[in-house]
């Protein structure tokens, strides 16, 4: 944070820090998980984002 911090407005570091305190609720904790999910392998042939969540889907809670 303290690299952060020489580079970035203090208002935005204070904004970016209560951002990251507000829980996640499970609807937007998934759709995060499918961003980033995708974002890792979206790149290979075939695989889309629906893919990507089905796979979710299936997985063991």
């Amino acid at each position: 944070m303290e690299i952060l911090a020489q580079n970035t407005s203090a208002e935005l570091l204070a904004r970016l820090e209560a951002a990251a305190a507000v829980p996640l609720s499970q609807d937007e904790f998934q759709q995060q998980l499918i961003s980033f999910v995708y974002s890792v392998v979206g790149q290979r042939e075939n695989m889309t984002r629906d893919k990507v969540e089905d796979l979710l889907s299936r997985r063991p809670a």
